[in-house]
C-alpha cells in the first residue's frame, strides 16, 4: 500500500497506455493519515479534450484516481494501471463541495459521495462509443428537466476516442462549454443527461493553453 510520503505534488501522471494524464494536485489518505485512498490529478489538455477544442470553457479540471489504480511511483512520475479511456470515466474532484475539510475527511467524503470509484467498477461503465452521441442533441442539466444547450461538436482524441462534447448554450450558459465524457449519461434517444448542477456552472474555468 502506498503512503502519502511516496508522492510528490506536481509530478507527472501517466496512464498504462503511456498517455499524459496531468499533474498530481493532492493526495487523499485514510483516517489515520497514512494510507492512500485517492489521488487528485489536474488533467492535461490532451486528457481532458481541451487540446482539440480551445474555444470553450471547461467545467472541472481535476479528476479523482482511486488508490488501486496506482502502479508505480517515482519522484517525477506516477504510473497508473489504467488506460486513458478508463481515466475519462472516473468522477471529477469538485473541491468547492469540501471547503474546510481535512484531507482524511475528504477521503471519506469522496468515497461515499459517488457510486463508481474502484478500477473494477469503472471498467464496466458504458464506454464513450456506447453512448452514441450525435450533434444537435439536447443536453440536459442533470435530471432537472432544464436544457443546458445542444451538442455542437463531439471532441475526439488522436486515437479516435471521444474525449467530450462541446455544448452550445441556450439558457444557463453564455458560451460554448466542453463537458468531459465523465459528465455525460445517456438516458434516452432524445437527449443527453449530465452529472452537472447549477452550482457547477458557477465554477466554470476558461481554457488556458499550456506554457
Amino acid at each position: 500500500m502506498f503512503k502519502e510520503v511516496d508522492f510528490h505534488l506536481g509530478c507527472r501522471v501517466v496512464s498504462s497506455d503511456g498517455c499524459d494524464i496531468g499533474t498530481l494536485e493532492s493526495v487523499l489518505v485514510d483516517d489515520e493519515g497514512f494510507d492512500l485512498r485517492h489521488l487528485v490529478v489536474k488533467e492535461s489538455p490532451m486528457a481532458s479534450g481541451h487540446h482539440w477544442y480551445r474555444g470553450a470553457n471547461m467545467l472541472i479540471r481535476n479528476v479523482v484516481i482511486p488508490g488501486d489504480g496506482v502502479g508505480t511511483v517515482t519522484h517525477d512520475e506516477v504510473a497508473l494501471t489504467i488506460t486513458l479511456a478508463a481515466v475519462r470515466k472516473l468522477p471529477p474532484f469538485i473541491s468547492y463541495n469540501y471547503v474546510g475539510a481535512t484531507r482524511a475527511q475528504l477521503a471519506v467524503a469522496v468515497l461515499g459521495g459517488r457510486p463508481v470509484w474502484t478500477v473494477e467498477q469503472t471498467i464496466h461503465k458504458p464506454s464513450a462509443r456506447e453512448l452514441n452521441i450525435e450533434k444537435d442533441e439536447r443536453v440536459m442539466l442533470g435530471r432537472t428537466g432544464k436544457v443546458l444547450g445542444h451538442v455542437h461538436d463531439v471532441v475526439y482524441d488522436d486515437g479516435g476516442e471521444i474525449a467530450g462534447i462541446v455544448v452550445r448554450p441556450s439558457g444557463f450558459l453564455t458560451r460554448d462549454v466542453l463537458l468531459q465524457i465523465r459528465f455525460i449519461d445517456r438516458a434516452d434517444d432524445l437527449c443527453l443527461f449530465t452529472h452537472v448542477t447549477a452550482e457547477d456552472l458557477d465554477h466554470l474555468a476558461p481554457f488556458q493553453p499550456p506554457g
